[in-house]
Parts: structure tokens; sequence; C-alpha cells
């Protein structure tokens, strides 16, 4: 099979090996990722993505196997095995945590995302041993939200009943998946995967706590972009509701560098903290725009992406031609700002008033859930 090149983005990260130079120079360990898959068609284009879902290498499948090799220059790395779109039939994925080292994952398409039998890798084991714990819980919150999400019930009863029920239960594993989650942490410390879980549930912790969980992983894994995240937690002034407002620097669309407190002009300032392919987030630009235009003579609006993609952020932009800045640092999940607003969720929804005390923020979007806020705060 004949792999598609590596850009030159890609290089710096992940070395592909050249039959030239290894005549020239020893060669050196990379990692290579052998996969048997079976269900997956011939022919199949599979990627292999780094952590903010670009594609650094792809590939065909042929009788259900497919691999990928490479040399990464500093490890471990997160990729995601994918097939071509979210949205296509057949469409697969699963991501993996490894180094230098040689992987072998044998599983069905279907199954894919949910198998702990990737066998190779000391950095994977962890991520083996924290999804066993959880992927039963999550296939039965696929299953239940699928069926909510593709039901043909006319009824408005049977639906606010199916609703209920739908949403009741996957509240419930939620919490167990959060739970379990967090006891994975306090039982398996001091590695990659437990770091970065502890990033993405900071906020159930006490900073004391969160502090004290931290320090007990390596200096290593503390500075390593998995630990950035609670490091980041514990370094940054968490923002509530009645708090003033914390500046920061973002791009805009034009290429600049700008500062929050440049935009604001002595009036409102509604923050409204998104992602590209967010489906919420995109239900709410027409009326964004709306009341844009509705409150313009003391209402200005920023939007801050939370990809860490640059191309996915500027898709948003060419899509969505808002009329205000649109500002990205680069960081995901990581940036101090995402994390300073206690984003938690997309949209998030920050409104400022003119002395710049933050008066609201609330999570998700509903029709005219915005004009309502407005009318509330702005008395217009």
């Amino acid at each position: 099979m004949k792999k598609l090149i590596l850009s030159a983005l890609v290089l710096s990260t992940l070395i592909a090996c050249d039959e030239g130079e290894s005549k020239k120079m020893p060669k050196e360990k990379g990692f290579t990722i052998d996969v048997e898959l079976s269900g997956v068609k011939d022919s199949t284009m599979v990627y292999l993505k780094n952590e903010n879902r670009e594609i650094l290498d792809s590939t065909y499948a042929l009788n259900e196997k497919f691999n990928f090799t490479g040399k990464l220059n500093k490890e471990p790395a997160t990729f995601e095995i994918t097939s071509k779109s979210m949205m296509s039939d057949g469409y697969f994925y699963k991501d993996i945590l490894i180094g230098n080292e040689n992987i072998i994952i044998k599983s069905d398409k279907e199954n894919f995302q949910f198998t702990t039998n990737a066998k190779g890798s000391k950095y994977q084991d962890f991520e083996n041993k924290k999804n066993e714990l959880t992927k039963e819980l999550y296939k039965e919150r696929n299953i239940l939200t699928d069926q909510y999400r593709m039901s043909t019930e006319k009824n408005p009863i049977k639906i606010d009943s199916i609703r209920k029920f739908t949403w009741d239960r996957v509240h419930i594993i939620d919490s167990i998946i959060k739970n379990r989650r967090i006891n994975f942490i306090k039982e398996n410390l001091n590695n990659y995967t437990s770091i970065n879980e502890l990033g993405s549930l900071a906020d159930q912790f006490s900073k004391k706590e969160l502090n004290e969980l931290f320090q007990k992983f390596s200096k290593e894994i503390q500075e390593s972009s998995y630990g950035e995240k609670a490091k980041t937690y514990l370094e940054v002034n968490l923002l509530n509701i009645g708090d003033t407002y914390a500046d920061f620097s973002a791009q805009d669309q034009d290429g600049n560098q700008v500062k929050l407190s440049e935009l604001r002009n002595h009036k409102y300032t509604l923050i409204d903290f998104s992602t590209t392919y967010c489906g919420p987030c995109i239900e709410s630009i027409p009326e964004l725009k709306e009341i844009a235009d509705i409150h313009k003579d003391n209402l200005q609006l920023v939007t801050f992406s939370g990809n860490s993609n640059k191309q996915r952020w500027e898709n948003s932009i060419k899509r969505d031609s808002l009329p205000w800045k649109s500002l990205w640092d680069g960081k995901g999940y990581k940036s101090k700002t995402i994390i300073g607003y206690q984003v938690t969720g997309y949209p998030t929804f920050c409104l400022i008033d003119p002395d710049g005390k933050i008066v609201d923020q609330w999570v998700g979007y509903g029709k005219d859930e915005l004009k309502n806020k407005m009318k509330q705060h702005l008395k217009k």
C-alpha cells in the first residue's frame, strides 16, 4: 500500500522512514501501528491524526488490515486512528497513547473505539485500564442518545416521556463515569493517562486537593503537555459571576494580536466561547447576529474559539461571516482563557457589564435564550 506523503508541518513531530537515508545511517527506533479490523472494507482510506486532529499520515485498508510507521521526537504522543468522516457510513475511530513502540490492535469496526486490547505500549496500557472501567457505560450512553435522536415518535406526551427517560439515565451514567475516572486517578498515580484525566476533571477537586494529587506525579510528567491543563488550572484565577473580568490577548481573523480590553468600548461585552463543529454553537449564530444588531449601541460581541486546530477555526470564520471579532489562541482546552473563565462546554456565554463585572455566565443554547438574557440585563 502506498502512503500519502507527510506534510512539512508534520515533520517536526513525526518523521517517516526514508529508504535513501536509511542506507546512510543506522536505522533509529520508531513506532509501528498494526491494526486488524474486521468489517472494514478494502480500499477504505484510514488516517492517523495528532491530538489536534491534524492529519499526519494516511493509508488504505486491505484484507481488513492496515498499518502506520514513523518516529516520534518526543514521547508519548496521542494519535487518533480514523476513517474519513464522522458523517460517513461505516465511520470508525480510536485514540491511542504511544511512544516509539510496536503496537498491535485487533478489533472489529463497530467496537473499535471501545477496544482495550491495544498491545505493545507501556503508555497505552494505562489507557486500556481506564477505558475498561467505562466502556460499557459509554456504549449504553451512545445507544440511548442514538435511539432518542432517531426516534420517529409524534405524540408530544410520549416525546417528553422518552426525553425524560433518556436524559435522566444519561445523567446517571455520566455521574458514574466521572466517579470511576476520579477513582482511577487516585489509584493509578504518576502516569500520563492519569495526569491528563486530572486536568480534564480539575473542576471536580478543590485547588488544595488538586495540588496534592498533582505533586504526586514526577516533574517530567508534570511538565509534559499532558500535565499542562492541571498545572494551568492551579495557576490561574478562576472567574465567577460577580468577579471582575480577566483580560486576555489572542489572534483575530485579520492576523492581529488583540486584547479583550481593546474591544470593549465601555459597553456590555458578551463573550461567545465556541468551537467550529459544535451543533448548538452553529444554531446560536443567527440569534447572536440579531442581538448584535438590536443592542448595537451598548453591546459588544466577541467570539473566542476553543479549537486548537487553526484550520478548523478559519473554517468557522468563512462559514459564519461574523461581523465582530473572532479570537483564537491555539491552546484549545488547555488555554488559560478557557480555564480561567471555567468553560466546561460549548457554547458558553459570559456577559460583562460596562464596569468590567461578570454579571452572567451560562452554558448551552436554546431558542430566544440570548434575546431574553439581553432583555434582562440590558433593559432594552
